[in-house]
């Protein structure tokens, strides 16, 4: 009596986890790419004041003159347009700086229109208005602590996470891809072995 080690497949619990491996290696992958894409942008715009990617910028806040709408450490991104309002958020160059405060007033002179801007956290208006040249774009929406996130991840440090969470992630489903292809091929070999025995 021939007796043969039974090989099992596959738990069902490893099948599941190789599938999220896979599903959070391509949603992290969806994030990374973009990302090196954008600052490979920015890298060629390195002239530029708030470099922009397709019309779109991303800008890090670090002051707290808008705080209580948009916090220190929060992104802001913005969108270049001409069309701005009263009471938009808009970022703009004065002097050496970026700014981002809110229009609060539009008067036009000869023809020309001039923009009061204020920080919802500052008790008095801007000095000196800006005009629409002056004007980088227009706060379309922020996202909370993110620009924490993009410091760090910026760092080498971030990087390594960055790009380590990914590979690692793929290692893994590897080794058990690896683990559970050589089980099938033992049992394959064991069966065409039991074949020849009962064919003897």
């Amino acid at each position: 009596m021939i007796k043969i080690k039974k090989i099992t497949g596959e738990p069902a619990w490893i099948t599941t986890l190789k599938i999220t491996l896979k599903v959070l290696t391509i949603l992290i992958l969806l994030i990374i790419v973009p990302l090196i894409i954008v600052n490979i942008s920015f890298i060629f715009q390195g002239n530029n004041r708030v470099p922009n990617f397709m019309g779109y910028s991303m800008l890090n806040v670090i002051s707290g003159s808008m705080q209580g709408t948009i916090d220190v450490g929060d992104m802001v991104i913005i969108k270049q347009t001409k069309e701005i309002n009263e009471q938009d958020i808009v970022t703009f160059i004065d002097e050496a700086s970026v700014i981002t405060h809110r229009v609060v007033k539009i008067e036009e002179e000869n023809g020309v229109k001039e923009y009061t801007t204020k920080g919802d956290a500052n008790n008095t208006e801007d000095k000196n208005k800006i005009t629409i040249d002056q004007i980088q774009g227009k706060v379309i929406f922020h996202l909370r602590g993110f620009g924490k996130i993009c410091t760090y991840l910026q760092k080498p440090q971030g990087l390594l996470i960055l790009v380590g969470i990914p590979i690692v992630l793929m290692s893994i489903t590897k080794y058990f891809d690896i683990k559970f292809a050589n089980k099938k091929a033992m049992r394959k070999q064991q069966r065409i072995e039991y074949m020849t025995k009962n064919e003897e």
